[in-house]
């Protein structure tokens, strides 16, 4: 019985890996322990009145790295592992291996059952390929297959929030920089009031100018100085975009996000996305504080143009 599982639209970080590769060091001791148990209950019993339930190879889980560079290193260390871990970014591939095979019943008869358990696991930056196959063990792989499928459910969504209102994110972080400007700006003009011609002096006490001025300060410069962090906040997790329909009004060609594409594959911790989980937290905790400063502004307008006298 061979099952294949489908993996998209996730997020698999790095410590889910790991959580995964524990869970199949747990499957390897067990039959480790099954199989050496066996040898010791048969070990002083004649060949031919021996009947052993799981006499086979002791397992081993072989983990490989595959770097940026083309270098494959495999080891059946599972600290080596965790230490190439700690260099993700020039990961390529991460590769689990776990072949388990033994018999069961009296040699030479037709009682003699040969099981086997094979597990396949290839991390790349976009994919996983997971492949658990078995003989005579249905019920294990099934087993196995439930466990592997529950942990990468719980692996967070690719196609969330911080992507699909990012514009939501990324303006009133460009707006909360602007302000730092347009303050420093209102401050310049009131401290040199008085070197101002008198033209531009009553534009200056026009509420309605100066706060569309401040405005307009704010969102201008902060769209310039603040895409310049954000953009690289957002670099590789952004969908693809795709040609949509010509627009009549505009006279442009209108592009949107390829979500089918971007859905499909994952965003595994490896090779570019080695801090994504990080720049995405940063983002969000970005927003949080960047949003309120956008509301407590636009209170400030209105109190400003319709309140204050």
């Amino acid at each position: 019985m061979q099952e294949q599982i489908k993996v998209s639209n996730k997020i698999i970080a790095i410590d889910t890996i790991k959580d995964i590769a524990i869970y199949l060091q747990g499957v390897c001791q067990k039959y480790t322990n099954l199989i050496e148990e066996d040898k010791a209950k048969n070990e002083n019993v004649d060949y031919a009145d021996r009947q052993p339930l799981y006499d086979g190879i002791v397992p081993h889980m072989e983990y490989t790295i595959e770097l940026s560079n083309g270098k494959r290193m495999t080891e059946r260390e599972y600290d080596w592992f965790i230490d190439m871990l700690k260099d993700n970014r020039n990961i390529k591939c991460i590769s689990f291996r776990l072949n388990i095979y033994y018999t069961s019943g009296t040699y030479l008869t037709d009682n003699c059952i040969t099981k086997s358990l094979y597990i396949n696991m290839d991390f790349y930056d976009t994919r996983v390929d997971i492949s658990i196959d078995g003989k005579e063990l249905k019920d294990e792989v099934q087993k196995i297959y439930s466990d592997i499928r529950a942990i990468l459910d719980n692996c967070s969504i690719k196609y969330n929030k911080t992507i699909k209102r990012r514009n939501l994110r990324m303006q009133s972080f460009y707006f909360s920089i602007g302000l730092i400007f347009a303050y420093i700006a209102l401050i310049l003009l009131f401290v040199n009031i008085d070197k101002l011609p008198s033209q531009l002096i009553n534009l200056i006490q026009n509420k309605y100018i100066i706060s569309a001025l401040h405005m307009a300060i704010s969102i201008i410069l902060g769209n310039i100085f603040g895409s310049l962090y954000m953009n690289k906040l957002y670099e590789n997790i952004l969908p693809e975009r795709r040609y949509s329909h010509y627009s009549e009004s505009s006279h442009k060609s209108v592009y949107v996000d390829d979500v089918n594409e971007y859905t499909e594959k994952n965003e595994v911790q490896i090779g570019k996305f080695y801090n994504s989980i990080k720049r995405r937290n940063k983002i969000e905790s970005i927003y949080k504080v960047t949003k309120l400063i956008l509301l407590l502004q636009l209170t400030i307008y209105v109190l400003y143009i319709f309140i204050i006298k």
